[in-house]
């Protein structure tokens, strides 16, 4: 029973103490912010800025790769086309008779 009461007493006095350390942390954000004349930091808005500058970063070079392909499949199309063509001439000039 006695280790029972210590253990609450103790739970207690941490929670206290973690309730005690966010608000002086607000405080000290705050107490920052008014020294150096700006707004308190919001730390959810700055990640979320970082992160729409990696998407957009990101989304650059996938366009890029995609243009890339593009141009690339097109110069295999054009191959192909000078593959074909080349073959209708083979095939013409095999039906030649030479007799």
């Amino acid at each position: 029973m006695n280790i029972e009461i210590t253990k609450y007493i103790f739970n207690k006095r941490l929670l206290n103490y973690r309730k005690d350390t966010q608000t002086k942390d607000k405080q000290f954000m705050i107490y920052k912010s008014e020294k150096f004349n700006c707004k308190e930091i919001d730390v959810v808005q700055q990640q979320q800025e970082k992160n729409l500058k990696k998407s957009d970063r990101n989304y650059k070079q996938y366009e890029e790769k995609v243009k890339k392909m593009i141009n690339q499949r097109k110069v295999m199309n054009e191959d192909m086309q000078k593959l074909k063509q080349n073959c209708k001439k083979y095939q013409d000039l095999s039906k030649i008779n030479y007799y």
